[in-house]
């Protein structure tokens, strides 16, 4: 009807050998108007994203930048996401700064992180155990802070006296901001 305004997709295919044009344009016909933005970006694939919160990051405040965490919440370890272009979770870690070092460590990634967190702490730091149900962790200590990563897939961060982060295997995330035991 007169006025009546509908979207339709268009497919633009180009003679072999003929000219080219990658948009902006549009074309006016007597009752059709067609604007053609860009084929740039089409089928591209989004980076994924990192972000940093303390905690949940559905339920807390989000930061690209982690250093305006450490710096708005005064935190020492939070945990980084990395997030696809549909918003979901693709990793999680816990993470922490120390001596102005930011060091991240991921779940589920046991092998790699073992000796991540010997080389970020100084493996004279660190002890490699097992649970008494002989589930093998590795726990770096440096008089106010321990950081563990066990075979289970669970990586823990606690500032004594302070706060605490974990992702466990089953990608589930807490920050608290009370100081405990590893």
């Amino acid at each position: 009807a007169a006025g009546e305004f509908k979207p339709i997709s268009v497919t633009i295919e180009y003679a072999s050998n003929g000219a080219r044009v990658d948009g902006p344009f549009s074309v006016t016909f007597p009752d059709v108007s067609l604007y053609y933005g860009s084929a740039q970006g089409i089928n591209e694939e989004v980076p994924n994203q990192i972000l940093y919160a303390f905690g949940d990051r559905n339920s807390n405040q989000t930061y690209t930048d982690y250093n305006q965490l450490v710096s708005s919440e005064n935190k020492q370890t939070f945990i980084k996401y990395e997030v696809d272009g549909s918003n979901n979770d693709v990793s999680q870690s816990v993470c922490l700064v120390l001596n102005g070092n930011l060091g991240c460590f991921k779940n589920d990634n046991y092998d790699q992180e073992k000796s991540n967190l010997q080389t970020f702490f100084g493996a004279s730091n660190c002890t490699v155990g097992t649970t008494g149900v002989d589930v093998e962790y590795t726990r770096c200590n440096t008089g106010s802070l321990a950081l563990t990563a066990d075979a289970y897939g669970d990586v823990k961060c606690i500032i004594f006296d302070g706060d605490t982060c974990k992702v466990s295997n089953r990608d589930r995330v807490s920050c608290t901001e009370t100081g405990g035991t590893v």
